[in-house]
C-alpha cells in the first residue's frame, strides 16, 4: 500500500464492468484482507463479503480472488451460507513446515547440510529450555522421558518410525519450553526436511547403533532440562552434534564411529559425571 493511502484508496472503485483495471487491484485488496486478519483474535469474524465488498469497493471477482490468496496463507477461513463470512484464523505450522520442507527438497540440500544447520538452533533451545517456567511443557517433557526411557530401540522399519517420532516430539517440545517462535519454526522445518531424505543418506536407517547412541544423548538433554542444568543440557547437544559430524564422515569413508561416551568426552568432569560419563 502506498505511504499515505488508506485501505479504502488503495483499493479504489473499478469500472463500470466491475472486471479488474490492474493486477494491482488484487493485491490491494489482498493486502488489506491480510492485514486485518492478522489484527483480528483468532476465529473472529472480519466481515461478510457484503461488507468486504463495501468497504474494500472492490467486485466480487476480485475480492475473492484476493481471499483465495489470504485463505491459501491459512489466515482467513470463508464459509458460505447462513452466519457465513471471512473470519481471522493462524497458520498451522506444519503446513509452513511442509513449504520449507519442498522447497529444501527441491534444491537438493543434503543430510550433512541439514544437520549443521539443526544443531545450533537445538543448542539454543536446550539453553532456553532450562530457564523455562511453562510448567505445562515441563509436565509434558517429564512424561515423555519417563516414557522414552521405557523404549527398547530394535532394527527394522517399527523402530526407525518410532525413533524419528520421537527425535519430533522432543524438538515439539523443548521449542515449546524454550518460547522462542521463530528457533521453534526453524526447528520444526529442518526436522522435517530430515524426515524426507533419501535413504542412502539417512544416518538411522538400518542403523540400531547410531539410533541407540542419539536417544541416549536426547535423554540425557531431557534429564538436564528438567533438572534445569544448562550446562549439561547445552553439553548433550553439543556432543550430539559431535556424533552427527562424525557419522557423516564415516558414511563419506572419512571417518571412524563414535559411541555416547566418546562423544561425551571432553566435557568438564562434573558435567560428564551427572551425564553419567
Amino acid at each position: 500500500m502506498a505511504r499515505g493511502k488508506t485501505a479504502k484508496q488503495a483499493a479504489a472503485p473499478e469500472g463500470r464492468d466491475g472486471e479488474d483495471r490492474a493486477p494491482s487491484r488484487v493485491h490491494a485488496a489482498t493486502k488489506a484482507l491480510r492485514a486485518q486478519a492478522l489484527r483480528a483474535p483468532e476465529g473472529a469474524l472480519i466481515g461478510s463479503e457484503d461488507e468486504l465488498l463495501a468497504r474494500y469497493q472492490v467486485s466480487r471477482p476480485t475480492l475473492r480472488q484476493a481471499a483465495a490468496c489470504v485463505v491459501q496463507e491459512q489466515l482467513i477461513e470463508v464459509r458460505r451460507g447462513v452466519g457465513g463470512g471471512y473470519f481471522a484464523r493462524r497458520p498451522d505450522i506444519r503446513s509452513v513446515t511442509s513449504i520449507a520442507s519442498v522447497y529444501f527438497r527441491s534444491k537438493g540440500t543434503t543430510m550433512a547440510e541439514l544437520l549443521l544447520a539443526i544443531e545450533p538452533l537445538r543448542t539454543e533451545i536446550a539453553r532456553l529450555a532450562t530457564r523455562s517456567d511453562n510448567a505445562a511443557a515441563r509436565s509434558e517433557l517429564a512424561e515423555f522421558l519417563d516414557r522414552q526411557r521405557r523404549v527398547t530401540l530394535e532394527l527394522g522399519r517399527d523402530s526407525y518410525t518410532a525413533f524419528l517420532k520421537s527425535l519430533r516430539d522432543f524438538g515439539r517440545i523443548t521449542g515449546d519450553l524454550g518460547q522462542n517462535d521463530p528457533l521453534s519454526l526453524f526447528q520444526s522445518i529442518l526436522y522435517d526436511v530430515c524426515a524426507h531424505v533419501r535413504r542412502d543418506e539417512d544416518l538411522y536407517f538400518g542403523r540400531l547403533d547410531r539410533m541407540n547412541a542419539y536417544h541416549e544423548l536426547m535423554l540425557r538433554q531431557a534429564e538436564a532440562i528438567l533438572a534445569r542444568d544448562e550446562e549439561l543440557a547445552v553439553l548433550t547437544s553439543t556432543r550430539s552434534a559431535k556424533l552427527h559430524t562424525q557419522w557423516v564422515k564415516e558414511d563419506m569413508g572419512r571417518g571412524v564411529s563414535v559411541s555416547v561416551d566418546e562423544a561425551m568426552s571432553g566435557a568438564p568432569k562434573a558435567a560428564r559425571k551427572r551425564a553419567g560419563g
